[in-house]
C-alpha cells in the first residue's frame, strides 16, 4: 500500500472533511487558535505556558503529537460539536467518528474568533473607528465599542471579537517596540485576567437588585477561555509590567534612549557598542532581554558623562536668561552641535558641551554691544540711526549679531562708506565744488604736457638761441603766474606752499576731532607727533 492510496482511503472515509487532529493542526498553520489548548483556568500558567512552547517547537503535520498537546477546553468543542458532524450510525458501542466538512471550516473559525449573535446585545452600539486615517481600506473595517471591545464592521454586518488570541497578540508584540515577542507575557495576563475577574466575583455588591444591575452594566463582557480583551491587556501592561520591568529589548531600550531621553545616538553603536555587550537576561532562550541596570552601566560608560543635544538645551534653559539670547541660543544648538560631533556619536564630552555652551551664550556682538565697542574702546562717533543701517546690512545670516567676519566687513564699510562722506560734509565741500577742483588740474596737467612738447620742438627746430630763450621764459613766466593765481583762488589763499601745508594740516587735524570723537588728550598727543615728524623732515 502505498501513501497515496492510504491518503485517497482518508478522504474517503471522511468525505473531505477534518478530523479533531487535523482541525487542530490547521489552526497552528494558519494561527487561528491554534493555542486554544492551552488554557491557564484548567492548567496554570506554567502548565499553559511549557505546553505552548511545545506547540511552537513541534512539527505541526505530526497529527498525533499536536493532538495530544493542544486539549481544547469546553468553549472550543462546543464550537466544534456545532460546526463539525457525524459520518455513519457508528457500531453501537461508539458513536460515529466526527468530522468538520470543507464548505464549514471558515465558519469554525470565525465562530472561535467572533462571538455569536446570540452573545451579543441585539440593540444598535455607537461604534469608534480604531484607525480613522488608516492607509488601507481594510484597516477602516475594525472598530471600538463601548466597552473597548474590538467590532469588525463587513458588508454583511458586524461582528464582534472575542479577545486577542495568541497568535495575534504575538503579531501586535512584534510590531511594538516596548514588548518582547514572548509567549509568556500572554499567558502572564491571561493570569491576571483571571484574578481580577475572581476578585470582581467576591466583591460584587448584592445587597439591592439596583446595586446587582449596575454591577452587571459596569462589569466587561466575559470572552473566551483562549482570548485576552483588549482593554485588560493595555491595563496589565500599564500597572503591571512596565512598573516591574527589569529587562528589556533592543527595541525597548531604543525607545528609552530616542524618545524618553531623547538621545540621538546612532542605532549601529546603540546595538554593537551598548546593547550587544551586555550579558543575556537568564531564562531568555531568543537572546533578545538584557538588563535594564547592565543598560544603564553601559549608556553611562558610552556617554562617559558627556551631554547629547536635549540634554544641552536643558542646561542652556537653566543656565541662560529668558529672552531673545536665549531663544537664538536654543535655535543654533542642533547645528552647532552636529559641526563639534564630528565623530556622529550623538554625544558630547564634558569639555566639548561646556565650550559649546559658551559659545551658543556669546555668539557675537549685538546692536547695543556694538555700539559700545565703537564709542568707548575704539573712540568713534556713530548716529545710531547709520549703526543700525550698517548692522543690518552686514548681518548676513539674519540672527541679530555680529560675528568676527561680520565685524570685519562692517568695521570695513564704515572706514570706505561712513567717514569719507562725513568728512566731506564736515569741511563743506560740495560735489561741484570737488568735480571742478578735479577739472582744473586735470587741465593744468594736460596744458603742462602741451608746453614741454612745444618746447621740445622748438629746440629740435634749430633755431635761434635767442628765440629759445625768448620762448623758453616767456612761456615759464607766464603760466607759472597763471598757474599760480589760478590755484590760489580755488582754494582762497593767496600764500607760500609751505604756509599752505601748514594750514591744510591745521584744517585737517580740526575735522578729524569731531568726526573721530578725540578727547583732549588724545588730541594733544596727536598734534605732537605731527610737529615732531615735520621737525624730523
Amino acid at each position: 500500500t502505498t501513501a497515496h492510496e492510504v491518503s485517497a482511503l482518508v478522504m474517503q472515509m471522511c468525505n473531505g472533511g477534518l478530523w479533531k487532529a487535523a482541525a487542530k493542526s490547521l489552526m497552528l498553520r494558519v494561527g487561528v487558535c491554534g493555542f486554544a489548548g492551552c488554557d491557564v483556568a484548567r492548567d496554570g500558567m506554567e502548565k499553559a505556558s511549557k505546553r505552548a512552547h511545545k506547540l511552537m517547537a513541534c512539527d505541526a503535520t505530526n497529527l498525533k503529537l499536536v493532538h495530544s498537546l493542544c486539549e481544547w477546553p469546553e468553549d472550543v468543542e462546543a464550537v466544534w460539536q456545532g460546526c463539525s458532524k457525524p459520518i455513519g450510525d457508528g457500531d453501537g458501542k461508539r458513536p460515529p467518528p466526527v468530522f468538520l466538512p470543507p464548505h464549514r471550516v471558515l465558519q469554525f473559525l470565525e465562530a472561535l474568533v467572533y462571538e455569536s449573535p446570540e452573545e451579543v446585545q441585539q440593540e444598535e452600539v455607537k461604534l469608534s473607528p480604531l484607525a480613522p486615517f488608516a492607509d488601507s481600506t481594510q484597516d477602516l473595517a475594525w472598530h471600538l465599542g463601548p466597552d473597548k471591545t474590538l467590532w469588525h464592521v463587513r458588508p454583511s454586518g458586524r461582528r464582534r471579537l472575542r479577545g486577542l488570541w495568541l497568535e495575534l497578540a504575538l503579531q501586535i508584540f512584534k510590531r511594538m517596540d516596548c514588548i518582547p515577542q514572548e509567549m509568556d507575557l500572554f499567558f502572564e495576563c491571561k493570569a491576571s485576567q483571571l484574578e481580577a475577574k475572581a476578585k470582581r466575583s467576591k466583591t460584587k455588591d448584592t445587597s439591592s437588585a439596583s446595586g446587582r444591575l449596575q454591577q452587571a452594566a459596569a462589569q466587561p463582557q466575559s470572552s473566551a477561555s483562549f482570548v485576552l480583551r483588549l482593554p485588560t491587556l493595555k491595563a496589565w501592561l500599564k500597572n503591571d509590567y512596565f512598573a516591574k520591568l527589569k529587562c528589556c529589548t533592543f527595541g525597548q531600550f531604543r525607545v528609552i534612549v530616542k524618545t524618553m531621553l531623547q538621545c540621538d545616538i546612532p542605532d549601529e553603536a546603540l546595538r554593537e557598542r551598548i546593547f550587544d555587550i551586555c550579558p543575556v537576561h537568564e531564562g531568555d532562550e531568543k537572546a533578545e532581554l538584557r538588563a535594564i541596570a547592565d543598560l544603564g552601566a553601559a549608556l553611562l560608560a558610552y556617554t562617559d558623562h558627556g551631554l547629547w543635544s536635549s540634554a544641552l538645551s536643558v542646561v542652556a534653559k537653566r543656565l541662560l536668561p529668558a529672552g531673545a539670547a536665549r531663544n537664538l541660543a536654543l535655535a543654533n544648538l542642533p547645528s552647532a552641535f552636529a559641526k563639534v560631533d564630528r565623530e556622529r556619536r550623538g554625544v558630547l564630552a564634558p569639555g566639548d558641551a561646556l565650550e559649546l555652551l559658551e559659545q551658543l551664550a556669546v555668539p557675537g556682538l549685538s546692536c547695543d554691544d556694538l555700539a559700545m565697542l565703537l564709542h568707548k574702546d575704539l573712540g568713534l562717533q556713530v548716529p545710531r540711526g547709520e549703526l543700525n543701517k550698517y548692522f543690518t546690512l552686514m548681518d548676513v545670516n539674519g540672527d541679530g549679531v555680529m560675528q568676527s567676519e561680520e565685524f570685519v566687513q562692517m568695521l570695513r564699510f564704515l572706514m570706505l562708506d561712513y567717514f569719507p562722506r562725513h568728512l566731506i560734509r564736515y569741511i563743506n565741500l560740495s560735489m561741484k565744488q570737488i568735480c571742478l577742483f578735479i577739472l582744473v588740474v586735470l587741465l593744468l596737467i594736460g596744458l603742462l604736457f602741451f608746453l614741454v612738447t612745444l618746447v621740445v620742438n622748438v629746440f629740435k627746430g634749430g633755431n635761434d638761441d635767442k628765440v629759445r630763450a625768448v620762448l623758453h621764459g616767456g612761456f615759464s613766466g607766464v603760466f607759472g603766474v597763471m598757474g599760480k593765481r589760478l590755484s590760489d583762488q580755488g582754494i582762497g589763499f593767496e600764500d607760500t606752499m609751505a604756509n599752505l601745508e601748514v594750514k591744510l594740516e591745521a584744517l585737517l587735524v580740526d575735522a578729524m576731532v569731531p568726526v573721530l570723537g578725540l578727547s583732549k588728550p588724545m588730541l594733544d598727543a596727536f598734534r605732537q607727533l605731527i610737529a615732531s615728524a615735520n621737525d624730523a623732515m
